[in-house]
């Protein structure tokens, strides 16, 4: 996702590019030139055209259970509860089966602060700390399938570092090892007898190995390229081996706890620009790989053809550069972040249709392991308004979302909710109101 840097101080701001003028921005050419590792764009529309959903909801309706959407820090809510909770419940009764949540101690108050309170957590909570808090608690609750968890490194973020502020590079991530193995064992001592799926990750990787060398980036240098890939490597590896020895101590538990590597600039590497899948992920081992593909949709037609070719293509770029997994294999991919600005790109619902069949319809072919909606309230501000507001209106944001400020589904909703039997459509707040 093509974002500013988030302050841990202020409210998430997640700025998305979809459309070729962004890429130029970037110092990107207009024209992908795919490299010769990849299938041809024919081929691809061979394979996913008979699984487009809109002409056939068959494919699509029994891949639903892996559709899931993501709650953070939207600008508005419609309820008095607590907003996380509130989220959630609402994309369960949405007739979703998987939820995507923020899980970051510096963030999690401003993430979620309509109608909370987050004392109970204290000045320096650990991620087990965070997982027994009785808004997460209750949030786990639900009869979700699997909880994608978004966990930042656990240092606090240090803008004064020279390389950045994400990571300590100089670190053996020791802490971060031992935090994300307690978080795993909680989860799989908690939910022993229940079949449930916890996915622990970081967020966009990209924006993370560049962080404060991101017009360095741009401009084809690449500071401390080493350092920052050595370290990410060693950071990750921690995360996974935090999430091994806890799999090793409950070898009986029903859940699975489960750690995923996200990348947003697979692309980039088309390009020898450095990016996590190319540089990073031939070192590391990790249970998955998860892909905030913006730049796969990033084609400059609204139209299935453009995203189903992106996806596809996005997904052989993450295998070209996985290491062979033991056994065999390919590397399991979820589509971690995917979603469109419906008011501020005015899209119609024909080509919120188009896009979202080719992304379907490549993720089904390809049989992704996950595919994660942003997001079920907006969290991006239009140009120009004011951003010291509580809550936004309709006309103010951008339009990531499910449901708009006044209760109603978006054009995104429309066509996931048309994916469902007619018996297991939910009402809407807006319709039981």
């Amino acid at each position: 996702m093509c974002t500013s840097l988030r302050s841990p101080t202020a409210a998430i701001s997640l700025f998305v590019c979809t459309t070729n003028t962004c890429l130029l921005a970037q110092g990107l050419p207009e024209e992908w030139t795919p490299p010769d590792y990849v299938t041809s764009p024919e081929e691809i529309l061979r394979k996913t055209e008979p699984l487009r959903p809109s002409n056939s909801k068959a494919p699509a309706r029994d891949f639903f259970d892996r559709i899931g959407v993501t709650h953070v820090s939207g600008k508005y809510h419609l309820t008095a509860e607590p907003f996380l909770l509130e989220g959630a419940e609402l994309i369960h009764r949405l007739g979703y089966r998987r939820l995507k949540l923020w899980f970051d101690p510096n963030k999690v108050r401003v993430a979620y602060g309509f109608n909370s309170d987050w004392s109970a957590l204290g000045d320096q909570p650990r991620l087990v700390d965070m997982a027994r808090h009785p808004y997460y608690d209750q949030a786990f609750a639900l009869p979700f399938d699997t909880f994608v968890l978004e966990v930042y490194p656990v240092d606090p973020p240090v803008p004064e570092r020279p390389e950045g502020k994400y990571l300590d590079l100089s670190s053996d991530f020791r802490e971060d090892e031992e935090q994300v193995r307690e978080l795993a064992d909680y989860l799989l001592k908690k939910f022993k007898d229940r079949d449930v799926t916890f996915i622990l990750q970081n967020w966009e990787g990209d924006w993370m190995l560049r962080d404060n060398a991101r017009q360095e980036w741009l401009s084809g240098e690449y500071p401390d390229l080493e350092k920052r890939v050595a370290g990410f490597a060693r950071w990750f590896e921690a995360r996974q081996n935090g999430v091994n020895r806890a799999r090793q101590d409950n070898p009986d538990s029903k859940c699975r706890v489960l750690h995923a590597v996200e990348a947003n600039r697979l692309l980039d590497s088309w390009h020898e620009v450095p990016t996590i899948a190319s540089h990073v992920l031939p070192r590391i081992n990790p249970d998955m790989f998860s892909w905030s593909c913006y730049d796969g949709l990033a084609r400059g037609k609204r139209s299935f053809e453009a995203s189903a070719v992106g996806l596809w293509q996005g997904w052989e770029t993450i295998q070209h550069y996985a290491r062979q997994r033991p056994g065999g294999g390919e590397i399991p991919v979820m589509i971690g972040e995917i979603g469109l600005p419906e008011q501020q790109a005015k899209l119609s619902a024909d080509e919120v249709a188009e896009i979202y069949d080719g992304a379907l319809a490549s993720s089904i072919a390809l049989d992704v392991d996950g595919f994660y909606l942003w997001q079920v309230y907006c969290n991006e501000i239009e140009d120009g308004v004011p951003k010291d507001r509580g809550t936004y209106t309709t006309d103010e944001l951008r339009g990531y979302w499910l449901l708009r400020p006044d209760g109603s589904p978006s054009l995104t909703q429309g066509y996931f909710s048309g994916l469902l039997p007619e018996s297991a459509k939910p009402e809407t707040p807006s319709q039981r109101d």
